[in-house]
């Protein structure tokens, strides 16, 4: 069973890994939430996999995105529960809906393993058009003013606007995003303010 202290060392391998190899060229997945005319928020994936669609299903995607956090004693948000410096994780997923949309999610970093606040933004992509390169690589979407829902302020309202771009997972390498994505939604505790 993997804990939260298991992913926080995880992340700083991936990260390690991340920064050796050096950033795939090329554009990525890049979000920005609003509220009314306000830009509250920006999001740019390191990475961002897809995969072809199963049993009439459309494209899925997931990702996630590396973010570092200093956590010293006169940091804003000490805790003396986490490491002094790490990373944490948010994450994306797009699944396919049987009438043609798609639910899309983003979970924010979970404070079970350093600063974080513990969001889930969720809203349908109505019949979104997927582009294609001729080799099918990369895939991507284009999507304006999509509703979202925040758990934690459900009474404001959000739109995200901005492009998923993603390139295809390789053997198993898909389904073990999906599987942290689901294992980091199984971590977010309750809505925070």
């Amino acid at each position: 069973m993997t804990t939260p202290q298991h992913f926080v060392g995880s992340a700083l391998v991936a990260a390690a890994i991340v920064l050796q190899l050096g950033c795939s060229s090329g554009p990525k997945t890049s979000l920005a939430l609003w509220e009314g005319s306000n830009n509250t928020a920006n999001y740019s994936f390191d990475q961002t996999l897809w995969r072809p669609p199963t049993s009439g299903a459309g494209v899925q995607m997931v990702g996630y995105e590396l973010i570092p956090f200093n956590n010293g004693p006169m940091s804003p948000t000490y805790d003396p529960r986490w490491p002094p410096s790490g990373w944490v994780t948010m994450y994306l997923r797009l699944v396919p809906q049987p009438d043609g949309n798609y639910a899309l999610t983003l979970l924010g970093p979970s404070p079970a393993i350093g600063p974080g606040d513990n969001e889930v933004l969720t809203g349908v992509i109505e019949h979104p058009q997927i582009d294609t390169t001729p080799k099918g690589d990369p895939r991507s979407i284009k999507i304006t003013n999509v509703p979202i829902h925040s758990r934690n302020f459900p009474e404001k309202h959000f739109t995200m606007s901005g492009t998923l771009i993603a390139k295809p997972g390789g053997e198993g390498e898909f389904d073990r995003e999906v599987h942290t994505f689901d294992q980091q939604l199984s971590w977010r505790g309750p809505a925070t303010k």
